[in-house]
């Protein structure tokens, strides 16, 4: 008996589109006798791409919606997205799938040798958000999203989930790491100045090393050349980190790299993945019941375990997220109401990946000071730090997991305020539509700021000290309305 896939015979199916008609998507099966089928298949048959497809089944599960396949549409629009909707041609008849959540790619066997297809695990995981947080809030930031740039809230929790499988498929699949370390080529030195190039590589290796929660700078330019718009793109899509100073909150969870460094250290962290649960917990991602427990480890490995973790959290939420709503702390605090095992583990990993920012500035103090002396070579004041940092580490987390402070005690809401004097593309490499400067005042930076008509750059460093010491601002009034009009 198969418990997961209402077809097991076809687990997943490859559509190849035609013209779309009205928006909608249409695409027939690709016959499997062709080469580009038999090639695509071969990679999703990689252990890690079984199972990730298999984990996007259990979404379906969960939310009663196993109406249709689960598809690879390969469509000729250049990149991978995450779509809704398709007519599926069989033969002689047609079936619409309205709402048919699946992996949109444009894949051929160029592509393919280049491990394009690395990118499926990322989409996939868009898709798997989708079938369960159905309703979830649009973001309100302007600026494009990257793994190292600031948007908002909503963005970053939804791309950060999907950032973060990139890092388990070059974790679990050779065949995509010896593809990508080929960039390290010394005749590859200057292709990687590209920025989705330079994205991509934070997207492995940020990741790992936690680079994400650090202010950025700015590259040394000719700034006198450069309009604000241009200085306010160049900020948002550096790369150079600034590893004695750290964001706030906000920015952190507005960063999607934070949230992909989270979302990783979660999905791999041994104790959470073998926590399991009972024969009931599962039987909510599967279509028929088990009812030994000892079945369950032989159907879930610890990944799968704390990835419907994840999902059955996301379930949790989906109902009472709004656009006030913080998602990654709501995350984080139904998941120690619903796991009360994984409490502990969880709140020390999400307090020491963040520094504690969210619920106040003593042990992000301690990490800055030790992060400069370290860097200088001072030994001896970076050991008296690090000592300090872990006896206010712990006492940290046993007053969150005591309940004697919040664990978003220092995080703001979002305030939006819009430039329309300042434009920025919506898309870097496309500049034919530009939108008015769209930023939360609680994350605005300097440049952000400084675009604002009536605002100097002694004010919009006031605006900024304040901020800082506030831990955050409640409302615009606090720094004058008449600022951003």
């Amino acid at each position: 008996m198969d418990y997961i896939f209402p077809n097991p015979n076809e687990k997943i199916c490859i559509v190849k589109c035609k013209d779309p008609i009205d928006n909608i998507h249409i695409g027939e099966k690709l016959s499997k006798s062709s080469p580009l089928y038999k090639k695509i298949i071969s990679e999703l048959e990689f252990p890690f791409h079984q199972s990730v497809i298999k984990l996007s089944q259990c979404t379906r599960n969960l939310m009663k919606d196993t109406f249709g396949p689960n598809v690879l549409f390969l469509s000729n629009n250049a990149g991978g997205f995450a779509k809704c909707g398709l007519n599926l041609i069989e033969e002689t008849k047609s079936i619409d799938y309205p709402h048919l959540n699946y992996v949109d790619l444009f894949i051929d066997e160029e592509l393919l040798n280049d491990g394009s297809l690395e990118i499926f695990s990322h989409e996939l995981g868009h898709v798997m958000m989708a079938n369960i947080l159905k309703n979830f809030p649009s973001s309100n930031s302007s600026k494009q999203h990257l793994s190292m740039g600031i948007t908002d809230y909503f963005m970053a929790f939804n791309e950060g989930w999907a950032v973060h499988f990139e890092r388990l498929t070059y974790d679990f699949i050779t065949h995509y790491k010896e593809i990508h370390n080929l960039k390290y080529n010394y005749d590859r030195d200057i292709c990687r100045l590209w920025q989705c190039e330079s994205d991509c590589e934070l997207r492995l290796n940020g990741v790992i090393d936690n680079i994400y929660i650090h202010n950025k700078l700015l590259p040394t330019t000719d700034k006198l050349k450069l309009n604000i718009s241009d200085t306010i793109i160049l900020e948002h899509t550096s790369t150079i980190f600034d590893k004695t100073k750290l964001k706030s909150a906000q920015e952190m969870l507005s960063c999607e790299g934070v949230i992909a460094t989270l979302f990783y250290r979660i999905s791999t962290n041994k104790i959470l993945q073998n926590n399991y649960l009972s024969e009931d917990f599962y039987n909510n991602f599967l279509i028929s019941n088990i009812n030994d427990r000892s079945n369950i480890k032989e159907l879930f490995t610890p990944f799968e375990n704390i990835i419907l973790k994840t999902f059955w959290i996301w379930y949790k939420i989906k109902d009472s997220l709004n656009e006030n709503s913080i998602p990654f702390i709501e995350f984080i605090k139904m998941w120690c109401e619903c796991f009360p095992q994984d409490k502990q583990e969880l709140l020390k990993l999400f307090i020491s990946t963040t520094v504690g920012k969210t619920i106040s500035n003593d042990l992000s103090d301690i990490y800055e000071k030790a992060a400069y002396n370290g860097m200088i070579g001072n030994m001896q004041v970076l050991i008296e730090a690090i000592n300090e940092y872990k006896k206010t580490f712990d006492n940290l987390c046993k007053m969150i997991e005591n309940g004697d402070i919040a664990i978003d005690e220092n995080i703001g809401k979002e305030i939006w305020i819009e430039n329309t004097h300042v434009k920025i593309p919506k898309y870097f490499w496309l500049n034919e539509e530009m939108i008015p400067l769209k930023v939360n005042l609680n994350t605005a930076s300097l440049y952000d700021l400084i675009s604002f008509p009536k605002i100097t750059l002694a004010k919009a460093t006031e605006i900024l000290n304040n901020r800082t010491k506030k831990g955050y601002y409640k409302d615009v009034e606090e720094v004058g309305l008449d600022y951003f009009i």
